[in-house]
């Protein structure tokens, strides 16, 4: 479980120092964050939040963020769905460390400006990027952790290499786990099956802190991502 919002859970099998380590906790109360090198990152919340407009800034508590302990301090974040929100890492080399209200005051920046600097690092880890293609779905691999983010680079999704793969009626996804996005073409009934049986059998077998959505998306015409029986209701 996740013991304070400042310490980030990692993949077990990576080598940045499991959230509970004494000296990964150690390493996080000396290390500042620079906040230049955050990068968005979607979480899930707590089912008890409510849905609101589509990456609408909100500040969440740690425990609505899934965190049992982790004070007061709110966390600056964007909703994504009834599910995820977007919240901020910063990587500090061997765990990561959600942004904060009081980083982002001492930093002198707006939450705008936070957001900017989270997806612009975000996008940037596309050179990092594996596509596989599996019998008409597209699995993301290669970033460790940040998979199911890719979500969130609209300049991935606006790419040629995509506008023509998924053609006028756009992609549909599913990102069950934050280290897994797989995505098909909206309409095509063999990607939508293969997809849609995703949720429920990752998360049968995934870490509980891995677990991210259950629910379809379906990209908009602004590339936005709404869950899929809401687009096609």
């Amino acid at each position: 479980m996740l013991t304070a919002a400042r310490y980030f859970a990692v993949d077990p099998t990576a080598t940045k120092l499991s959230v509970d380590s004494p000296a990964c906790q150690a390493g996080a109360m000396a290390a500042p964050k620079d906040i230049t090198t955050a990068t968005a990152f979607l979480q899930r919340v707590d089912s008890g939040v409510r849905p609101t407009e589509w990456l609408a800034p909100a500040t969440l508590t740690p425990q609505e963020l899934g965190v049992d302990e982790g004070g007061d301090v709110g966390v600056p974040v964007r909703m994504f769905s009834h599910e995820a929100a977007v919240v901020y890492l910063v990587d500090q080399g061997d765990h990561y460390e959600w942004v904060d209200e009081q980083d982002i005051d001492r930093a002198g920046i707006t939450a705008d400006h936070l957001h900017q600097i989270g997806i612009a690092n975000l996008c940037r880890l596309v050179s990092q990027l594996r596509l596989e293609d599996r019998k008409g779905v597209l699995t993301f691999q290669g970033l460790g952790l940040f998979e199911a983010s890719m979500v969130l680079c609209t300049p991935l999704w606006e790419s040629d290499e995509f506008q023509s793969r998924f053609g006028p009626m756009g992609p549909i996804a599913t990102m069950p786990r934050r280290d897994t996005l797989a995505v098909g073409v909206r309409g095509d009934d063999n990607a939508l099956a293969r997809i849609g049986r995703a949720p429920d059998a990752v998360w049968a077998a995934a870490d509980p802190e891995l677990r991210l959505c259950r629910d379809l998306y379906a990209m908009t015409t602004e590339y936005t991502w709404v869950p899929y029986e809401a687009a096609t209701g």
